[in-house]
């Protein structure tokens, strides 16, 4: 049965609302509530790199180095609160025009963000558990960042994690610079933290030198949300813009996600942080913290070990891509050293056999020398005894040879043998 066009409800929909309207009329038909068709496959161009600001924009345009605030207010909520104030009439460009008239000093400071890794690739056989597959490209991500102003990066992998993500860090090095984006290495197994709080400062101390000159930082993991949220508490904590590591925590969560600080080791590190960025008896209060860590670490990452040193030591000299003649130039280099390291080892061998042979010949020597001087007499009974055995095993072998069967005898029994043997060959040849 056809249904009439009058009685048909028209696919109107209030916009901001998910009311049907039927027919154009202003009475309400019913409500329904559309699910939005799943994602299954994402890229740079359908899905363009998603970045968190840490601190909004609308609160960092007034935040900078030379900012009078109140000594009983934090920066952060002081900015926050003048930055709601100017909304009200004013844009986000009005507000900081504002503050440049308010703050002479006024100088820009740059913000920090957060993402997943650039150029990542996961489940490239379909969606898993209603999880679209990824299929990034490593120059498209980079040159969105550099558009948002990041000149550094600050990535949170070792290197095999950004080979199974599908970005090897040569090539993700060699896309970073040919975007002009810098890149600091703090790496972390996942769920983990880094190793020391002194490292963790290092790393913030180049992120400082970056937002001091009014550009951005970003931190990534794998998805941004566990590693890099670490970073982004360690970076707010120690920039004063909270009262404690909880507040800092709980700001990080809304700014990126609530799963942020994805551990109970990762809280811990913060709080030890807190402690740090104090210094005097809280910086030793600490200590605490951080020989638990790396008692984990030690005991869980040994061999994370070498790794994370080789990133902490070209932290401090900058991370650069290699050209085919440097990269063919650093093979050569590898293979000499390790014909270095085979001819050394050689070397060690025979040095180390030659010692032994030299000890052996020493320790006869000593022998011969400890050897007891004998008299003559006992020169004597010696060689008497050693004549004596020399008979005795003599008169045996020829006791076994004119008797086979007969086993070895001893002197005595020899001779009663071969008396017996003598008697019985004399009467055999009477009676004949």
């Amino acid at each position: 049965m056809a249904i009439p066009q009058d009685k048909k409800a028209s696919i109107q929909v209030a916009e901001g609302s998910s009311t049907l309207y039927q027919n154009g009329g202003e009475l309400p038909l019913t409500a329904a509530y559309y699910k939005p068709k799943p994602v299954t496959f994402k890229d740079s161009i359908s899905h363009p790199i998603n970045v968190s600001w840490i601190i909004p924009p609308w609160i960092d345009a007034l935040l900078q180095e030379d900012m009078t605030v109140p000594s009983h207010m934090l920066l952060v909520p002081f900015a926050q609160r003048e930055a709601e104030a100017m909304q009200q009439t004013e844009d986000a460009e009005d507000a900081v025009a504002r503050a440049k008239r308010t703050y002479p000093n006024w100088r820009p400071r740059g913000n920090l963000g957060l993402s997943s890794c650039p150029g990542k690739k996961v489940r490239l056989d379909g969606p898993v558990n209603g999880r679209a597959k990824i299929v990034r490209d490593l120059d498209m991500d980079f040159d969105r960042l550099h558009k948002l102003g990041f000149t550094r990066v600050v990535c949170c992998l070792f290197d095999e994690e950004l080979e199974l993500l599908g970005s090897p860090f040569p090539k993700y090095l060699e896309a970073a610079n040919r975007h002009g984006i810098d890149v600091v290495r703090i790496p972390m197994v996942e769920g983990s933290t880094p190793y020391s709080f002194a490292e963790m400062d290092r790393v913030l101390d180049r992120m400082d030198e970056t937002a001091k000159r009014g550009q951005n930082v970003l931190a990534h993991c794998r998805g941004g949300v566990g590693r890099a949220a670490v970073v982004a508490c360690c970076w707010l904590l120690r920039l004063r813009y909270f009262k404690d590591h909880r507040e800092v925590i709980g700001w990080v969560r809304a700014q990126r996600s609530p799963k942020a600080i994805e551990t109970r080791e990762q809280a811990q590190f913060v709080a030890g942080f807190e402690l740090w960025t104090q210094g005097g008896e809280e910086r030793a209060y600490s200590k605490a913290y951080e020989t638990e860590i790396q008692r984990r670490i030690n005991f869980s990452e040994s061999n994370m070990a070498k790794a994370r040193e080789d990133a902490a030591a070209k932290n401090s000299r900058g991370h650069r891509a290699d050209s085919p003649r440097q990269h063919h130039a650093q093979l050569h280099q590898q293979q000499h050293q390790h014909q270095q390291q085979h001819q050394h080892q050689q070397q060690h061998q025979h040095q180390q056999q030659h010692q032994h042979q030299q000890h052996q010949h020493q320790h006869q020597q000593q022998q011969q020398q400890n050897r007891p001087h004998l008299s003559l007499q006992d020169h004597l009974r010696e060689s008497s005894h050693n004549s004596q055995s020399s008979i005795s095993s003599t008169a045996a072998i020829s006791s076994r040879r004119s008797d086979p069967i007969s086993p070895a005898l001893p002197l005595e029994q020899a001779h009663s043998h071969s008396r017996t043997h003598t008697a019985t060959n004399g009467s055999g040849a009477t009676h004949r």
